[in-house]
């Protein structure tokens, strides 16, 4: 009963007031309430509580009375004219007429309670009588001043028609006019927000209940024009998102939301409300109310928005950088690959004393700027956090062996003594990123041969395996110049040297430890350092791996086996035959001095892909030589084409390219390149690459 009375109270008034005067004017006091939406809400919410009777006998005397006393009641409350007649008589009874647009009851109203409780009666013989004086008179009022005359006094028949309790308790007096003052609060703070206040009935008639006045701003037009055409205001909502309103709503069945609108005002921009909705429904799930608040969040949005394209800007930005740098690393790279590689044919050859030393400073000067272009690049990719772990099964004695290898011929020109230790407890396999690992360490072992100018480098393993993981400690020490242990928080920064000045002896853009940093970082290792100036330098990583499940320890002698046996000379067969596809004049004449040093003559020369492809005999070519970027068919487009043209293709296909971004190689290797070699192309590389792609293709 509450809830349906204060419901209606809100969906009619902003405030109530229930106004009842004294048991003398009690009769002055319904005529006013009866006038007004408070008492409708009160009689109709009285009436389905009382107890009432209606005498449905064919003969019964109630005329105008349908099946339904309750929707009766509703017409007479609805479409109501009060009279009222007051009777001086002792026993505290008021005679009232209603009167709805097609018939009038008498009722008698009685009070029964000190509490102003108030029993509203319909006798049946006061309805008997009044219907036999309109039939007679027509006229209702003629009537009632025929009963008033005397025949309400000297009416027996008390039989009860039907009546309902109008109960106004004087202890709710004071939370009526708390609840009064409250709702009048309310209603003063929802006229002056700024937000959109509202409440709606869908059914069963679409009108619009409630609605602050922020939206005459919004829409530029009155309430009172969306009170007379609720539907004025949605038809100014976004079709699209009206859909999702109305989906939420009714699809989904949900009881409350929040959705984003967009608000199409007469003139001007449109605006994008967001709307934190509830919803009553009835036993049906129908929506019969909806209540809910609208916020201007255009400036949001159009902050999201610039947002937006400044992120698509950036990440074009980065896009346009990435495809740069990968563009200089190959028009670079393209050119070394004749320089250090023509320059390592040439020293083979017989050289007096200054050819020799001047081809020394060419190489040199080669390895330096390809060094400082793969920082470069290396450095980009991981300041831009575009690179990834890749993780694999792998040997850690083998991986830090293999990075031993690499920095063995450098540091044997500066006569330098490369020293290692492994800890006998490191697991055999681990799981982690090799490469990255292997990176780290050739970057450290580089800097060290760099800064070391006699005496010895060693490289340390520790490992503290526990349960299914290895903790490990990875030590670079060396004999060189040193650095202030103060510096190295500086040091690790991009382009930083502990002697920056235009004096120091070493070379280099500043990025090796950068470089290292980061990439141990994103293993989630650490790297510290300890260092004095002139008693050299140790650098320290502590990193953590995943043990490969079911792999015993490492074989003792495999380091030294990895580390100190020389590349072994292959001796391929001499009627190798072998397809180079290289559309640089300069390049195809080294790869061919390169093959030729390999005692591999047996060559064919195609310029691109399409002369490839041409060129090609699937039954007299052992081994295909390609490079990636090309005029008319690329290498990659070039091993498609051969792939469909020869669906069982067994020849290998090597790439050899100038894109060496961390990450191409895995990629070559997926588009189905059995191997890859990156320029510059060294003969060592070389030869390693066809020995090992060739004994593969033999084994299977």
């Amino acid at each position: 009963m509450e809830s349906i009375f204060s419901q209606a109270i809100l969906a009619d008034l902003p405030s109530f007031h229930l106004v009842v005067g004294d048991l003398a004017n009690l009769c002055t006091g319904l005529e006013w309430l009866l006038g007004h939406n408070e008492l409708k809400a009160a009689m109709f919410t009285s009436y389905r509580a009382a107890k009432c009777r209606i005498d449905k006998s064919e003969d019964s005397p109630i005329t105008g009375f349908d099946d339904s006393p309750l929707e009766r009641l509703r017409a007479i409350t609805l479409h109501h004219h009060v009279e009222t007649v007051t009777l001086g008589i002792p026993n505290n009874e008021w005679l009232l007429l209603l009167r709805a647009r097609s018939f009038s009851v008498l009722a008698v109203a009685t009070r029964i309670r000190e509490d102003l409780e108030i029993k509203v009666s319909f006798r049946a013989g006061l309805v008997r009588r009044l219907a036999e004086l309109v039939a007679e008179t027509v006229e209702p009022s003629e009537a009632l001043r025929e009963i008033q005359k005397g025949e309400f006094l000297e009416d027996t028949d008390s039989e009860l028609a039907g009546q309902f309790i109008l109960k106004v308790l004087e202890s709710r007096h004071a939370e009526l006019r708390a609840d009064s003052k409250d709702e009048n609060r309310m209603f003063r703070l929802a006229e002056q927000s700024l937000d959109l206040i509202y409440r709606i009935q869908l059914n069963p008639k679409f009108k619009i209940l409630y609605i602050s006045p922020i939206i005459e701003t919004w829409m530029g037009c009155t309430r009172d024009e969306l009170y007379q055409d609720a539907r004025t205001a949605f038809r100014h909502i976004h079709p699209e998102d009206g859909k999702i309103l109305q989906r939420m709503m009714v699809e989904e069945n949900a009881s409350q939301g929040v959705t984003q609108v967009r608000f199409i005002p007469a003139e001007g921009e449109a605006y994008w409300i967001e709307h934190r909705w509830f919803v009553d429904r009835s036993t049906d799930r129908s929506v019969i109310v909806l209540d809910g608040v609208g916020r201007d969040i255009t400036r949001q949005k159009r902050q999201e928005e610039a947002i937006g394209r400044a992120l698509q800007l950036a990440e074009e930005n980065a896009r346009s950088k990435s495809l740069f740098l990968a563009n200089m690393s190959h028009e670079i790279r393209t050119p070394l690959n004749a320089i250090i590689g023509q320059v390592e044919l040439l020293k083979d050859t017989v050289l007096n004393c200054d050819q020799k030393e001047m081809l020394e400073s060419v190489h040199s000067a080669g390895q330096i700027l390809l060094s400082h272009l793969t920082d470069v690049l290396d450095f980009s990719r991981l300041d831009a956090q575009r690179v990834k772990l890749q993780p694999e099964s792998f040997s850690l004695v083998g991986a830090l062996s293999e990075a031993l290898s690499l920095v063995k011929e450098s540091a044997s020109e500066k006569g330098l003594l490369l020293e290692h230790s492994f800890h006998p407890d490191t697991p055999a396999q681990v799981i982690g990123d090799k490469a990255k690992l292997v990176q780290i360490v050739v970057n450290l072992l580089s800097n060290a041969v760099k800064f070391t100018d006699s005496g010895t480098i060693s490289l340390k393993l520790e490992s503290f395996p526990e349960h299914s993981r290895v903790k490990t400690v990875i030590e670079v020490s060396d004999t060189g110049i040193g650095f202030p242990a103060e510096q190295f928080g500086e040091l690790i920064l991009p382009f930083s040297q502990a002697d920056p000045s235009t004096t120091r002896k070493q070379e280099g853009a500043g990025l090796g430890l950068a470089i290292v940093n980061r990439l141990v970082e994103l293993m989630g290792g650490q790297l510290e350092a300890r260092s004095e100036i002139g008693q050299g330098s140790t650098l320290s990583i502590q990193m953590e791996f995943e043990v490969e499940p079911g792999t015993p320890g490492w074989d003792g002698s495999l380091a030294t086996t990895l580390y100190t046996t020389p590349v072994e000379e292959v001796s391929f067969p001499n009627d190798l035959n072998i397809l180079v596809v290289e559309d640089n004049d300069v390049n195809r004449k080294v790869l061919q001095r390169q093959l030729s040093k390999l005692k591999l003559t047996n060559l064919d020369f195609a310029l691109n892909g399409e002369e490839a492809l041409n060129i090609f005999r699937p039954e007299y070519h052992d081994i295909v030589l390609m490079d990636i970027q090309m005029p008319v068919l690329d290498g990659v487009q070039a091993l498609q084409a051969l792939r469909d043209r020869y669906s069982d293709l067994q020849t290998p296909v090597v790439a050899v390219t100038a894109h060496a971004l961390p990450g191409d190689r895995e990629n070559y290797l997926e588009a189905g390149f059995q191997a890859y070699l990156s320029k510059p192309v060294n003969l060592a590389e070389l030869r390693k690459v066809l020995t090992q792609t060739l004994t593969q293709d033999q084994s299977s």
